[in-house]
């Protein structure tokens, strides 16, 4: 039996980590394709992918569900809004690294999302800039796609954040190593305020959308499954 920190077992998860940093959405789901489905987990509790997630098909409903009822049923807003994703998530646009939910917290933002940074397996999660939290993006550092959820940031963190959410190149501070250089790395903030300053430089950076409470998401005993995302982008005709 092989023990989780075994040095060559760090490597060989380290390696995959970074090849995955490299791939598309497409080749994602290439990988997973050649893939038995019952090996696909991703982020079910102990493997238990029947109770955790829809099937496919239901998945990809109840999230162009969502989207109509975010929308008020005008699916050529909904396919402009999947193309932005998309446009931020493979990287397509230079300078724009960031897509930015705000909404109360029953809006369904982490309903949707979870499965889109589900998806992409090698995802991090940014911390909040405050004199408590020592090295809020260590968990940055080679990722495919990060997460903030309910930011929070003092002033001064904001040239580092006009870095991060451009998807320049920055130096991060890491617990108990060197300071390490952060990539271009996609980043979904989601959020019922929005702390971010008003000038150019930062919204030039971000694509926003606004989304209502979603009360009947309350009823949904499981979760979309990730590949029902991909699905719904194929569904809408937005790889090129």
């Amino acid at each position: 039996m092989i023990h989780r920190g075994d040095k060559l077992l760090a490597t060989v998860l380290n390696n995959y980590a970074l090849e995955i940093c490299d791939m598309s959405m497409t080749d994602l789901f290439q990988r997973y394709s050649s893939l038995e489905f019952n090996n696909l987990i991703f982020a079910a509790p102990m493997g238990n992918v029947e109770d955790t997630y829809y099937d496919i098909e239901e998945s990809v409903r109840v999230l162009e569900e969502l989207l109509l009822f975010q929308f008020d049923n005008d699916v050529e807003i909904v396919q402009v809004f999947l193309a932005d994703l998309v446009d931020v998530l493979d990287k397509k646009r230079q300078k724009l690294n960031t897509f930015f939910v705000l909404g109360a917290s029953n809006a369904g933002k982490n309903f949707f999302f979870d499965c889109v940074i589900h998806y992409f397996l090698n995802f991090g999660m940014i911390g909040n800039f405050s004199k408590y939290v020592g090295f809020p993006l260590q968990d940055c550092v080679s990722r495919r796609i990060l997460l903030w959820n309910e930011p929070n940031a003092e002033a001064s963190a904001f040239e580092t954040l006009k870095m991060l959410l451009g998807g320049d190149q920055c130096v991060v501070r890491v617990g108990f190593r060197s300071d390490v250089t952060v990539g271009r790395t996609p980043v979904i903030v989601l959020s019922n305020t929005d702390i971010f300053p008003k000038t150019d430089a930062f919204r030039n950076r971000i694509i926003r959308y606004e989304w209502q409470k979603a009360p009947y998401l309350a009823e949904k005993l499981k979760r979309p499954h990730p590949l029902g995302f991909y699905k719904l982008i194929l569904k809408y005709n937005l790889f090129k």
